[in-house]
């Protein structure tokens, strides 16, 4: 019989991707605990108090400052090697990107910057969306979720780095609002942009006039 060994799993704001997540590690480890930094008023010292034997985050946008870095731990990003950072989906279909996927990495103190330990790619189809890439990404994070909690499960170990390296430096929060912003002389990149960025859930992409920002809008008929 297998050992089971004991966690704490760092979650973010998409319910149904969570209760997979949740319910595929009760079969393997002892949660300590589930964090949600954005819903609870806790910190990385207390979290860290709980003395898990690994740390995953799962889609959780928090960046650790160090104390649970301590621990094993493997982050799940929802983006190949090539968009390490925010806005990847976006980036991808912009840059004409014909694959993309998620990768299973190490957490240190640099954002997307830890060994990679897995990387899930999947062709991206013509015609979609800045969405429709995002969600197919978070999907292919459950899987490799699935597949490292077994690996470790069995083995009491991170999975050896795969040998893939980050392509380029993190994109930040900042630098990709900057990047939202539309060039109205520029039609080519325009519509390139509109159509890379545009999605239902997050705002952008933008206009500014006179210093007034300006997104768009979905007629809904």
């Amino acid at each position: 019989m297998i050992k089971k060994h004991s966690c704490v799993l760092l979650i973010g704001n998409n319910e149904e991707l969570n209760k997979k997540a949740i319910g595929y590690l009760r079969k393997y480890f002892i949660i300590k605990g589930i964090i949600d930094f954005n819903k609870q008023d806790i910190s990385e010292a207390e979290v860290a108090d709980l003395g898990p034997d690994y740390v995953f985050n799962f889609l959780s946008d928090k960046i650790l400052k160090g104390t649970l870095l301590r621990f094993r731990n493997i982050n799940f990003h929802p983006a190949p090697p090539e968009w390490p950072g925010r806005g990847s989906a976006s980036l991808a279909l912009f840059n004409g990107d014909k694959y993309y996927g998620a990768s299973a990495h190490i957490m240190d103190l640099s954002v997307d910057a830890g060994k990679i330990l897995m990387v899930e790619r999947f062709p991206v189809l013509r015609g979609e969306s800045c969405g429709s890439v995002f969600d197919r990404g978070m999907d292919a994070c459950l899987g490799l979720f699935k597949e490292a909690i077994k690996y470790i499960a069995k083995h009491d170990r991170l999975p050896v780095p795969c040998g893939q390296d980050w392509k380029r430096e993190p994109m930040t929060k900042k630098k990709f609002q900057e990047w939202l912003i539309l060039d109205p002389g520029n039609k080519k990149e325009f519509i390139k942009k509109v159509k890379a960025a545009r999605h239902s859930k997050f705002p952008g992409p933008y206009v500014v006039v006179h210093g007034y920002k300006f997104g768009l809008i979905t007629d809904k008929k």
